[in-house]
């Protein structure tokens, strides 16, 4: 990964914490690259997002996508899919 430098992972006095931080960077780079395919100008359309979670391997119920759309745009899902 360019930039992120985790060769002294061994050395560190909680490797445990390093592993996941490095597997957390791992992933994040690979969300990144998967959400460049979806997004248009930044932004992943609504009737695409099932899509995105299931081209990360994660495969949320559409319920469980409407309510964490619901918690980060305060309750205000309907108004921006309309």
């Amino acid at each position: 990964m360019e930039g992120r430098d985790l060769t002294n992972c061994a050395n560190n006095a909680s490797p445990i914490l390093c592993r996941n931080i490095s597997n957390f960077l791992e992933s994040s780079v690979e969300y990144e690259v998967t959400f460049e395919k979806f997004a248009v100008n930044g932004v992943i359309r609504y009737k695409d997002i099932k899509e995105y979670f299931k081209a990360c391997g994660h495969f949320p119920s559409q319920k469980e996508i409407d309510d964490a759309i619901a918690i980060a745009t305060k309750g205000r899902l309907i108004e921006l899919i309309s």
